[in-house]
């Protein structure tokens, strides 16, 4: 009788506990991984075939996340969307009550969503009610990373925010020296992000200090991936740089022909960083010397943050195409005209890609289905 009881007390232990869990084949914050890396193993191979697309009430200009069945996806109409990856039906919206330009991030059955009044809102996955808000002094624009129990966000008041993630009570803040419009990376302890001051902060999570901090030459508005010591970040000036963050190295640096920022955050596979730049290109750099693979011409300018899967990237860009290219190569694969200028970057899970468009339609795509 006592086993039987124990056994019942797990199942029930387990029963609360699945929904909470993020599985290997979720996208549950910006870039889908605390580093940022913006890559899956599994292969994504292209042509694509639309699944289903949904007009929401405005411009769609963050990445959703997708977590299980549900991608939650925000909107400059002041909602958060959740729907269902499978066919596109609403959950639930939930009114911000001031347009969101952030990406949503997805953590132990809680997502957190900052908006342009500076207000940081906790909600439950499942309902989208309200569990708490966090109020800074000017508008969020970076998406929420954790470490532990805390989550972590930057804020256009000049600040960098740890936070308790049950509670929304602060644990500490630190000040920089512009708007912090970034996503923190999350490595081995510390929040690793770059911002207005064109510097790259590297902070301690436990303590909340500074451990270092190393001018970039340019304002940051992208976030960095990182893989073990080297970190990857391009500037709003023309630089995309290679770090030693742990030193706070400079490694190497790359420039395009054509002056032009980097307003994209960069994907990272093995020894290739993959980044859009705003002279109308997607570049592919060899990780450890910075020298140019491949450059891949679009139409627009690129600031949607490309997504690797297996052996190909997928990008946006605001010529109003969703590109496939091969990764080793740059060439391009395939493409999906989507009427609109794309600022929005990719998510990925399951086999399908989701993205939205400046005409606030919200698009996901998968394999196409092979011939008899």
């Amino acid at each position: 009788m006592l086993r039987n009881r124990t056994r019942l007390a797990l199942l029930v232990v387990l029963a609360l506990l699945v929904p909470l869990l993020v599985r290997s084949e979720d996208w549950p914050m910006w870039r889908g991984n605390p580093e940022q890396t913006g890559w899956r193993q599994v292969e994504l191979a292209p042509p694509l075939k639309q699944i289903w697309r949904v007009k929401l009430g405005d411009s769609i200009e963050a990445a959703a996340v997708i977590v299980k069945d549900t991608v939650y996806v925000p909107c400059l109409d002041e909602h958060l969307y959740a729907l269902s990856l499978s066919d596109g039906v609403a959950r639930w919206k939930y009114a911000a009550k001031s347009p969101i330009k952030a990406p949503p991030a997805w953590h132990d059955g809680i997502v957190y969503i900052g908006d342009m009044q500076g207000t940081l809102h906790a909600l439950d996955g499942a309902t989208g009610k309200a569990v708490w808000t966090f109020k800074t002094e000017a508008e969020i624009i970076a998406g929420a990373s954790f470490w532990k129990n805390r989550v972590i966000v930057g804020s256009y008041d000049e600040h960098l925010y740890c936070l308790d993630a049950k509670t929304g009570k602060e644990i500490w803040k630190l000040k920089t020296e512009g708007p912090v419009n970034a996503t923190a990376a999350i490595a081995e302890g510390h929040a690793i992000l770059g911002g207005c001051d064109s510097r790259l902060h590297v902070v301690d999570l436990a303590t909340g200090k500074e451990l270092r901090s190393l001018d970039l030459g340019g304002q940051v508005g992208g976030s960095p991936a990182i893989v073990g010591n080297v970190l990857f970040v391009g500037n709003m000036d023309k630089t995309f740089l290679a770090v030693d963050w742990k030193r706070g190295q400079v490694l190497w640096q790359f420039e395009p022909e054509r002056a032009f920022p980097f307003y994209a955050s960069p994907a990272v596979r093995d020894d290739l960083v993959v980044v859009g730049c705003r002279d109308r290109a997607v570049y592919g750099l060899d990780a450890r010397t910075g020298k140019l693979r491949w450059r891949t011409p679009t139409r627009g300018k690129v600031d949607s943050s490309p997504i690797i899967a297996g052996k190909y990237v997928y990008v946006g860009s605001a010529d109003g195409n969703l590109y496939a290219l091969e990764l080793a190569s740059g060439q391009r694969l395939w493409s999906a005209p989507l009427g609109a200028p794309i600022t929005a970057s990719p998510a990925l899970a399951d086999g399908r890609l989701v993205i939205g468009t400046q005409d606030g339609l919200l698009y996901c795509f998968g394999k196409q289905p092979e011939s008899p």
